[in-house]
């Protein structure tokens, strides 16, 4: 997770106004958690907020290690993280909590005074679903998600594979593979760690989300394949299907309404 520079330092620590609670909160409640869980709790204070686990909160498939809260966690920090770049500041992240505070996933502060760019004011409508216009050629759509989400995991353990529709079709022999919005065309991702810690579980919630806020920016709708996921064999049997590294997490789909006969284009496997 790495974060640009800050333009305009300031000595004191940033007091979270009640508007930029509220902001927050909202964001945080945008994440989707339906699908991959909602054991989470956020505590805004200071110039700080905390994202904490909720382990007594039931979650999907009985993942009783908690795997699909730490997704769920992963994507609310994503939703953070941006609010606060549009709130005008610089975002520190910490992943991992302390031996007094286990239960929290990751930490975030206010750094600097930072005045948000026009990708970012985009980020956080597309956090609320509302995309932004801009013309698109949605034929590389797979390749324009890509090309933004490299440097964001880059050294962080997580790996996205985007597969195109060559790709899609080689799975009819997977034990384990997702299916995507039904008659519209699009690209999934498969998004795997190198070794499955919590770090590295909230690395990839967060990965995820960056991608469906960035389909939702371009006008694209996005979804999470989780279900097969749960147990430990299906994470495995689709890596080796697929010939991918590591275990896999979950899968993006994303799909382009209103463009029939238009597929995301791209290579058949291309990696970040």
């Amino acid at each position: 997770m790495t974060h640009r520079q800050p333009v305009d330092p300031v000595a004191r620590r940033h007091l979270w106004s009640h508007d930029e609670k509220s902001a927050l909160v909202g964001a945080a409640r945008e994440a989707p958690p339906r699908r991959i869980g909602c054991g989470w709790v956020v505590q805004v204070h200071d110039d700080v907020i905390d994202v904490f686990e909720r382990p007594g909160v039931p979650v999907l498939g009985g993942d009783r290690a908690g795997r699909a809260r730490l997704l769920g966690c992963g994507a609310v920090l994503a939703n953070l993280e941006v609010t606060v770049r549009v709130l005008g500041w610089d975002p520190v992240v910490e992943v991992g909590g302390t031996c007094r505070t286990p239960d929290r996933i990751a930490r975030i502060t206010a750094h600097a005074r930072t005045a948000p760019s026009r990708r970012e004011r985009a980020e956080f409508r597309a956090v609320f679903g509302r995309p932004s216009v801009s013309e698109v050629d949605y034929r590389s759509l797979s390749g324009i998600l890509m090309e933004r989400l490299r440097p964001r995991v880059s050294g962080t353990g997580v790996r996205v594979r985007s597969l195109s529709e060559k790709g899609k079709r080689g799975w009819a022999g997977a034990r384990y593979r997702p299916t995507s919005h039904s008659g519209l065309p699009g690209g999934c991702f498969a998004v795997t760690v190198d070794i499955e810690t919590r770090p590295h579980l909230v690395r990839a919630g967060w990965v995820a989300q960056y991608l469906l806020l960035g389909a939702a920016e371009l006008g694209a709708v996005g979804g999470l394949v989780t279900t097969p996921f749960a147990h430990l064999r299906a994470r495995v049997a689709l890596a080796d299907d697929l010939l991918l590294p590591g275990l896999v997490e979950l899968i993006v789909s994303v799909a382009v309404p209103g463009v029939p006969g238009l597929a995301a284009g791209g290579p058949a496997c291309s990696a970040a």
